[in-house]
């Protein structure tokens, strides 16, 4: 009597792994699967797949082959693996000197691998100057973009000085570029003695008192 075989095609065990993958693990990114052949010598039966184990960069899945509601194969399937992780892209086309905006930009999870040198978050980004055309769907990376200087080093600035009912303005000469927010030195023309401020807009600072 000939047993009947039945020869499992590995690329719809992977579609199944994928799928099981995308549904339990969707912060993991599936690298690579090497699935082993498999033989079933029945011509009807059920089946199962458990994810047996997960780390950093490999996981084992166990897939289970069951006859009268008995396991009777057992085969484990290892993966390559990586961990997702949040990164900013361009929401659309970014050029080349633009100030960008909440509008410019996404969020989105990729793989470890790909997410070297980037940004978890749009407020890292957001107010800083495009140093290249940054197309749709990129990832924003460092090298990509510039900080946003409203204040010049080696150029006037006014100085403003507040203290209840007391305000002051002198002219003042920026040791230091700044954008909004920024903490830096700047020179009293008057006095030659160097303040610390902080950036408030274009080309005013604000005298941070002792």
């Amino acid at each position: 009597v000939k047993r009947v075989c039945i020869y499992l095609k590995e690329d719809e065990l992977k579609k199944r792994i994928v799928s099981l993958f995308r549904k339990k693990f969707p912060d993991w990114e599936i690298v690579s699967i090497s699935v082993p052949r498999i033989i079933i010598p029945y011509s009807s039966f059920k089946d199962s797949l458990e994810v047996e184990k997960l780390d950093r960069r490999y996981a084992r899945v166990r897939y289970t082959i069951f006859r009268n509601g008995k396991p009777v194969k057992r085969v484990f399937i290892t993966l390559r693996v990586e961990k997702k992780q949040s990164v900013v892209v361009a929401k659309k086309n970014i050029p080349k000197g633009k100030i960008i905006t909440f509008e410019d930009l996404e969020v989105v999870k990729l793989p470890e691998s790909k997410a070297k040198n980037t940004f978890l978050s749009k407020e890292e980004v957001i107010g800083r100057v495009a140093r290249r055309d940054i197309r749709k769907g990129e990832v924003i990376r460092e090298r990509d973009i510039l900080p946003h200087f409203i204040v010049f080093k080696g150029k006037p600035v006014k100085v403003v000085y507040s203290s209840g009912t007391i305000h002051i303005e002198i002219l003042g000469i920026a040791l230091e570029n700044g954008s909004l927010g920024d903490i830096i030195k700047v020179k009293n023309i008057s006095t030659g003695k160097v303040l610390l401020c902080r950036v408030i807009g274009n080309g005013i600072v604000k005298f941070l008192s002792k």
